[in-house]
């Protein structure tokens, strides 16, 4: 399998240079103004053979990449700026979490990536996950949601979706308009007041009063019945009112504001506990049921910034990454919402590529290059991916200024699994990684040191050895710009010229070094 480009060696003996085999994961460590992006991350992606995952905050691994890199280039700009013309080629997309779902189980693992990566658009750390009870209201609610917005559902997306974590309440169609009808009953009583009413004008011998009651009865039902046609006249046009608005809904798509949680359920099929976990939470009390939905919010927030939805733009499809030229970039910068809008793409990315294993039809393999880990795309699984990824056809290399860096924004536990994990670690000049380099001396295999003192007494000379590592910590460290310390696992590693980004193309354009073009 091909492993990314890390400099160049020259061998002892015959005086030649080449590339060597790194591994399948590389952390390289360089602070600022080290030239990592340039002499390290460009070169990695354009000697890459097959598809590239380029991310970072600045576009300046896009365009130097783009210099040698040939193949559809697609560009995802989660930045707050208007993004700059990088040419006709590079081809715009947004990132809509609703596609990356082709199955139900889908819809639970993008929910859980979403929740996992809630904290990062304000800066969180990656450990300070929020109670598990919580996590299991939320994920599978938010997953009835993904599906049902995805193209397997109904397949109004990400804007239906952000609408439909914001309405737990059922729509309740108002009941049907009843008209009324004037019974036979009522009539025989108005052609009764009406007789009666006569019967007592024709009679001469009649008081005068009882002509008046009479009178009275009849105005009373009369008053009565008029008002009965009426009502029925006004429910009448209430209930064409009613017939022709509701045939106007049904010839009419819905609106994503009318979204809600109980629209689930006719999207998700037959079998699935979703629609009944997702209309269970709705009927919780208020405080329950709120959480929840404020969980839900929180795991789609970065698409609450314009930035990140872009709803005129293409949606980028993991599966454009099938051609082996293609290139993605994604810009993200620390602050916002497209850290947290990123990771699972990634996610999903790396998911294709293990299915892809499971079916032996990897065909090349994919290349993720990360600079600045932590500010553009700290993983909440970094350590499995570098774990195991390996076996998917997955490569990563990833750069960051410090490895404290790493523990701050995880926690100390984490970088020290991370370091003990990675198979090559790249040490740049005016790297502060001594810790590093303390196990690559130790690695460096046992010698025994001599050493003389004098005694300020006697002025004899003593002669005295001490056994200790063959190498040193100082003397492992690159002591020039562009050079490095390619610390293997297991060995002192072997220092590396880390050509300028010129000078790569020439030698990659010459093939004059062996291993320049990763195979």
């Amino acid at each position: 399998m091909p492993t990314p480009y890390a400099g160049v060696v020259t061998d002892p003996d015959t005086g030649e240079k080449y590339a060597p085999k790194t591994g399948p994961m590389v952390l390289v460590t360089c602070p600022t103004g080290g030239g990592k992006t340039e002499s390290v991350l460009a070169p990695a992606c354009i000697s890459h053979p097959g598809p590239v995952v380029g991310a970072g905050s600045k576009d300046d691994l896009l365009r130097l990449v783009m210099e040698r890199r040939f193949g559809p280039v697609y560009l995802i700009d989660l930045r707050q700026m208007p993004t700059p013309d990088y040419g006709s080629d590079v081809v715009q997309c947004r990132i809509d979490p609703t596609v990356l779902v082709e199955t139900h189980d889908d819809a639970l693992n993008v929910a859980t990536w979403l929740h996992r990566a809630s904290t990062l658009s304000l800066g969180g750390r990656i450990t300070s996950h929020s109670d598990p009870y919580w996590a299991y209201q939320i994920i599978p609610a938010l997953a009835a949601i993904l599906y049902t917005a995805s193209p397997r559902g109904n397949g109004r997306g990400i804007e239906w979706a952000l609408n439909a974590v914001e309405n737990p309440f059922r729509k309740v169609d108002p009941p049907p308009v009843t008209v009324p009808v004037i019974s036979k009953t009522q009539q025989l009583q108005l052609d009764l007041a009406k007789a009666r009413c006569a019967e007592v004008e024709a009679d001469a011998t009649a008081r005068e009063s009882q002509k008046i009651a009479a009178r009275l009865a009849m105005e009373e039902a009369q008053q009565a019945h008029d008002a009965l046609v009426a009502a029925i006249a006004d429910a009448t046009a209430a209930a064409a009112q009613q017939a022709q608005a509701a045939a106007a809904r049904k010839n009419q798509p819905p609106k994503d504001e009318d979204a809600s949680w109980w629209d689930c359920r006719q999207y998700l099929p037959s079998w699935s506990l979703l629609p009944r976990k997702i209309e269970r939470t709705a009927t919780l009390n208020e405080r329950q049921r709120d959480s929840v939905a404020l969980g839900m919010s929180a795991a789609l927030f970065p698409w609450v910034y314009e930035s990140v939805r872009r709803p005129t733009l293409p949606i980028f499809r993991p599966e454009w990454l099938d051609d082996p030229t293609a290139t993605l970039f994604v810009l993200a910068e620390p602050e916002g919402g497209g850290v947290g809008a990123s990771l699972p793409l990634i996610q999903s990315i790396v998911s294709m590529w293990r299915r892809k294993t499971a079916t032996d039809t990897v065909m090349h393999n994919v290349l993720i290059a990360v600079d600045e880990l932590t500010n553009t795309m700290p993983l909440p699984t970094l350590d499995i991916l570098v774990s195991e990824t390996r076996g998917l056809g997955v490569n990563m290399i990833v750069a960051v200024q410090a490895a404290q860096q790493i523990a701050n924004r995880y926690d100390p536990i984490f970088m020290e699994t991370l370091l003990r994990i990675f198979p090559v670690v790249l040490v740049m000049h005016g790297s502060a990684e001594m810790d590093m380099l303390e196990q690559a001396s130790l690695w460096s295999g046992i010698t025994v040191r001599a050493s003389e003192t004098i005694d300020q007494t006697t002025g004899n000379r003593v002669l005295s050895t001490e056994e200790g590592p063959l190498m040193l910590p100082q003397e492992l460290q690159p002591t020039e710009k562009y050079t490095g310390r390619l610390v293997y696992r297991g060995t002192e590693g072997c220092m590396v010229e880390l050509p300028s980004f010129t000078e790569f193309l020439r030698l990659f354009d010459e093939r004059s070094i062996r291993g320049m073009v990763r195979i």
